[in-house]
């Protein structure tokens, strides 16, 4: 699945896949980085907060291969950092799940 490094969990692909709905909607592909916690399983999904780049498409092509190739964060050119988002969900009352990008500009060394 674009966005995963490997193959995951059915559950946690299933809620990549709202991840990756919302991203298309800014334009965009979610690459994840790593899960930040906030974890809960719900029906078919296996929900947690997670950290990434929200790349623009027409650059996936250019950005995927180097992340694929990256180990650490920091194996990435420096021109990503600014692409770089937390992915937060968020349930509502009546079970509806939100997902929203999160900027924290500053987070990462200069």
């Amino acid at each position: 699945m674009q966005g995963l490094r490997k193959p995951e969990d059915e559950k946690f692909e299933n809620f990549v896949r709202l991840i990756q709905e919302e991203a298309a909607k800014k334009d965009a592909i979610f690459f994840v980085d790593c899960e930040e916690g906030h974890e809960k399983l719900l029906g078919d999904l296996d929900m947690s907060d997670l950290s990434g780049w929200l790349i623009p498409k027409g650059s996936e092509s250019e950005f995927e291969p180097k992340w694929k190739k990256a180990s650490l964060i920091d194996d990435l050119p420096r021109k990503w950092d600014g692409f770089y988002r937390f992915a937060e969900w968020t349930e509502d009352s009546e079970g509806q799940i939100a997902i929203e990008f999160v900027d924290y500009r500053g987070w990462m060394s200069e």
